[in-house]
């Protein structure tokens, strides 16, 4: 099947996948003499191809032996010397130029040039003009100009050094050497008497003429004497003279296969890619090794380079970086929109260090390979009074301390994968973090510094047992100076991280913060630390109503809608002054408010179903004060187990008395005043079925009351409540919560209070 998707060049689609493949199979197998791609262009099978490149190297090599025959016939006529070529003149003196004899074997007039004897066509005459290039096959050139381009050769840069003959053009076979990779063809600028010698793209004769290199592209280290052979003092004599000059030129430089030692820092000021060599330096007398930028005068700005590998020769595995834990591998130093790849660093006092030193160090990309028992794997920050580092992104490969380094199983003070120290704003994305609990004391150390972001790190303890945990630290010496950094995903294999906190640590997050090795769990997709408190005040997560600009709100705003802290939950609208409900799990409780400065002080909306858990209580916040329901808003059944419990301690009462003849008289009325009576509702709802409910008839219980000439309202067997319209109430989505009420009144009894008031008229 084809789709034949008419997509673009370089189209991910599986369908051209699929067409791809199906093409490739026609085009190495087909019989055919063409195969068709997906874009309609008829193009040669493997075979025909094959067939023609046979054809080709056959007409080729019947090519070459007629040409060779051509050239033996030219050779032997041409320029001799021949057997039948004459020494003498007829008078038996030598051959002088001019002379002239008939060879018969080829048929043909020979003329004595002084040296050869050649036909006439082709003589010094031809030779020198443009028609005899044509006769060798050099076009309109003159035969006389193509053979000065033959160069001629010397062996080193000393010889040509020493060169003070007439050539002006070299290929110089090398260095020292015809194997050191120096090679390359020098040419004479006349018009240049002041440049200097270089020691590889500029050499200076003993005539003092200046000899320049013919090239393009990037400038090699080994022109300029870098070797694996050489010493470790030329290298690094080599190797900067190759980067000063890219740097003056605006040429890239270019390293070469192998490991070279060097004796001092080399500092590249220029792009290029030294990425094939590894430098070994004596770690304990050169710090940095390998320097990009400057420390002095401000930036540099839009370097693109690979570094070398950089290996300090004198670290041994075990010895805690004794003798060389201030040494620095690669610093990089005031870079200003910069890329820089650092393939791998190891042993010592810091691998990488990167940041500003008399200026800002921001605006860079940089990427680490593998950066491997140093004491320091990778450090972050200013260098310099004033100086900064922030707003860089990192790439971060493998940031590793073996297990073999030891220590006795107590981690060497010190040790750190990851130092971020005075910076902010940097992105470190994917960074593989590696140690030993028995070598590394802190995995990653931010100290003082704020609003960093770690993308999907990947935490791994080499030598991980049991309870053995990888460990970072947040410091803080002045407020808001270790804020707001964020880890987001990552994975934990094998081991736990453990965080300590110093000083003025607040709002550092980490998202999705799983163990690595729970399989499929997914036990904490978001793990929050706010090292601010745990109270209302201090929320984690705060939401505001649709289209409110968030990105201007305060940590105090109060528009909020919700918040979540640690001890619990609220909601609000945003136009309430305080939540309406907040549930505070640290004290189990649920509290309803209406949003007003009274808040949370009692339920305005009636629910379906409350649960409360075993041995909990639901109780309202003081005695005496709050109602279930309201007069207009009334529950409909109670089921209890027990008898609802009535305070009637003497202690609570006052005015104690006994009734009097007129209130036995009402008493008495009332007990005649009990009736059967069916509700309206349940009869509305189920008609002749409605049950019967027996008790009084409250209008009937206040006439009793007048009848004797007491006010029932002064009695709180006796109820009346009245209230005034309520309309309609919605959410903020618009969604009906409470329906419209209409103003009304109702009579209501205590029934507790009237059954107690008959039984004493009894």
């Amino acid at each position: 099947m084809t789709y034949n998707t008419g997509n673009p060049l370089g189209s991910t689609d599986a369908r051209d996948l699929s067409d791809n493949a199906a093409n490739l199979d026609k085009a190495m197998h087909s019989e055919a003499a063409t195969w068709t791609d997906r874009f309609g262009v008829a193009r040669p099978t493997f075979r025909s191809a094959e067939s023609e490149l046979n054809q080709k190297v056959e007409d080729a090599e019947a090519a070459a032996t007629q040409a060779l025959g051509y050239l033996n016939t030219m050779r032997a006529t041409s320029y001799g010397p021949l057997a039948e070529d004459p020494t003498v003149d007829p008078l038996g003196n030598p051959c002088t130029a001019g002379d002239e004899y008939f060879n018969t074997t080829y048929n043909l007039l020979k003329r004595f040039d002084g040296l050869l004897w050649r036909v006439p066509d082709i003589n010094t005459e031809n030779l020198s003009s443009g028609a005899g290039s044509s006769m060798v096959g050099h076009g309109s050139q003159t035969v006389e100009a193509a053979l000065a381009e033959r160069l001629p050769e010397i062996g080193t840069y000393a010889l040509l050094r020493a060169y003070t003959g007439p050539v002006t053009s070299f290929l110089v076979r090398g260095v020292a050497n015809i194997f050191d990779g120096g090679h390359g063809v020098f040419r004479v600028d006349p018009s240049d008497t002041t440049s200097t010698d270089n020691g590889g793209t500029i050499l200076v004769d003993a005539s003092g003429r200046r000899w320049k290199r013919d090239f393009s592209g990037a400038v090699s280290v080994l022109w300029f004497g870098a070797s694996t052979a050489a010493s470790a003092s030329a290298n690094v004599i080599a190797i900067q003279a190759a980067a000063d000059y890219c740097a003056s030129a605006g040429h890239k430089i270019a390293g070469a296969a192998g490991v070279f030692a060097a004796s001092a820092t080399i500092s590249l000021n220029c792009s290029g890619d030294l990425s094939m060599m590894t430098i070994s330096v004596p770690g304990s007398s050169i710090t940095p090794a390998i320097r990009v930028g400057k420390t002095t005068g401000g930036h540099t700005m839009n370097i693109d380079i690979k570094l070398p590998r950089v290996v300090n020769a004198e670290h041994v595995v075990g010895d805690g970086w004794a003798t060389y834990a201030s040494n620095i591998g690669v610093s990089l130093d005031n870079l200003y929109d910069s890329v820089v790849y650092v393939p791998s660093v190891t042993g010592f006092g810091i691998g990488a260090y990167a940041g500003g030193v008399d200026a800002g160090f921001g605006a860079n990309e940089v990427h680490t390979g593998y950066l491997a028992d140093n004491k320091v794997n990778l450090k972050i920050g200013p260098k310099g009074a004033g100086a900064w580092s922030n707003g860089n992104t990192y790439h971060i490969g493998r940031c590793r301390h073996s297990g073999s380094e030891g220590n006795g199983g107590t981690p060497f003070a010190g040790t750190r994968n990851i130092v971020l120290d005075q910076c902010n704003d940097n992105v470190l994305i994917k960074p593989t973090i590696e140690g030993s609990s028995a070598v590394t004391e802190f995995t990653l150390e931010l100290y003082n510094a704020s609003y960093n972001t770690f993308i999907q790190p990947r935490w791994e303890d080499s030598a991980s047992s049991g309870g053995s945990k990888m460990k970072v630290r947040m410091q803080g010496t002045i407020a808001n100076s270790c804020a707001g950094n964020t880890i987001i995903g990552g994975y934990e294999f094998g081991t736990s991280l453990e965080y300590t906190f110093a000083g003025y640590v607040s709002n550092n997050t980490k998202f999705g913060a799983g163990r690595g090795d729970q399989s499929f769990g997914c036990q904490n997709p978001i793990a929050i630390n706010n090292t601010s408190g745990d109270g209302v005040a201090q929320a984690h997560f705060q939401g505001f109503a649709a289209a409110t600009n968030i990105l201007g709100k305060s940590a105090t705003a109060t528009d909020y809608t919700y918040r979540i802290y640690a001890n619990g939950i609220e909601g609000k609208r945003s136009t309430d002054e305080n939540p309406r409900i907040r549930i505070n799990w640290s004290t189990a409780g649920i509290q309803l408010g209406a949003g007003t400065t009274n808040a949370l002080t009692y339920g305005i909306y009636a629910f379906a179903t409350i649960g409360l858990a075993t041995n909990s209580d639901w109780m309202p916040q003081t005695t005496g004060t709050y109602n279930i329901g309201l007069s207009s808003y009334r529950w409909n059944n109670c089921y209890l187990v027990n008898a609802p419990n009535v305070s009637s301690d003497a202690r609570t009462k006052q005015q104690v008395r006994d009734l009097s003849k007129a209130e036995h008289r009402v008493a008495v009325r009332c007990k005649s005043l009990i009736r059967a009576y069916k509700l309206n509702t349940s009869v509305s709802e189920k008609g002749d079925a409605a049950r019967w409910h027996v008790g009084v008839i409250a209008q009937d219980v206040k006439a009793a009351f007048e009848a004797e000439g007491l006010d029932p309202c002064k009695y709180s067997l006796f109820c009346f409540d009245s209230w005034v319209a309520q309309p309609e109430q919605l959410d903020d989505e618009g969604n009906v919560i409470a329906a419209a009420t209409a103003a009304g009144e109702m009579y209501s009894i205590r029934y507790e209070e009237l059954l107690a008031f008959i039984v004493a008229a009894i």
